[in-house]
């Protein structure tokens, strides 16, 4: 009987949070459904629209094209940035599975606590 009660418990207790977990997302959802309209965007400065002359510039396209040619080691860094980024996505993958497999062995546990604390 106590077996069957502490089942119950854990049953219950997992709807609750299941409950509470579908509460939780569907307000945060209702939050940021309502975003402020936009306000527009002051004028460009005249430096901006000067720039923005100098690379419609011919002569000035034709330089970067060379640039571009010249020094190809920027994507050496690029790399390394992802590769450091992927073993930081890694390594707390890692951890969230360490996480999941830590719950998972207390689970068959679960019961016998509940029963406890419950009395």
């Amino acid at each position: 009987m106590r077996s069957l009660m502490g089942r119950l418990l854990l049953v219950l207790g997992l709807l609750w949070a299941c409950l509470g977990l579908g509460i939780g997302l569907g307000l945060a959802a209702e939050g940021q459904g309502a975003a402020p309209t936009p306000t527009p965007a002051p004028p460009a400065p005249a430096k901006v629209d000067e720039l923005l002359g100098l690379l419609a510039d011919p002569a000035v396209q034709a330089w970067l094209v060379q640039q571009r040619r010249v020094a190809p080691s920027a994507p050496a860094a690029e790399s390394d940035a992802e590769s450091m980024a992927a073993s930081l996505v890694g390594a707390r993958i890692a951890a969230i599975r360490e996480h999941i497999h830590a719950l998972a062995a207390a689970l068959p546990s679960l019961p016998d606590e509940m029963e406890r604390r419950l009395g």
